[in-house]
């Protein structure tokens, strides 16, 4: 997985590209921190330039669904393509996580 962070300090879009699988536990969770310094209330997560995702891939993104429970901001992805797309509606994540077209 590769990401870049787009921030105006309340909000932070991440740009997730490549693959997002069991290998990126660490680097998606130093993403988020990485996202949340200075006080932002908004995460979201583009995924439109993301091309797989297995399920431990997808277990990250309940764990930033989670913590944003705990934490008190806001969590959600947009662009979901193709694979990505097809994994997610599969496993129904728009019911536990919001999810933008």
């Amino acid at each position: 997985m590769k990401y870049e962070i787009n921030s105006d300090g309340s909000n932070a879009v991440c740009v997730l590209s490549g693959e997002l699988t069991f290998n990126d536990h660490d680097l998606f969770r130093r993403m988020l921190d990485e996202a949340l310094v200075g006080g932002t209330k908004q995460v979201t997560l583009d995924l439109g330039k993301l091309d797989f995702i297995d399920s431990a891939g997808m277990g990250m993104l309940l764990v930033g669904q989670d913590k944003s429970g705990s934490e008190g901001w806001s969590f959600d992805l947009q662009k979901p393509q193709g694979q990505v797309k097809k994994m997610l509606e599969l496993a129904k994540l728009s019911q536990v996580i919001n999810i933008h077209s």
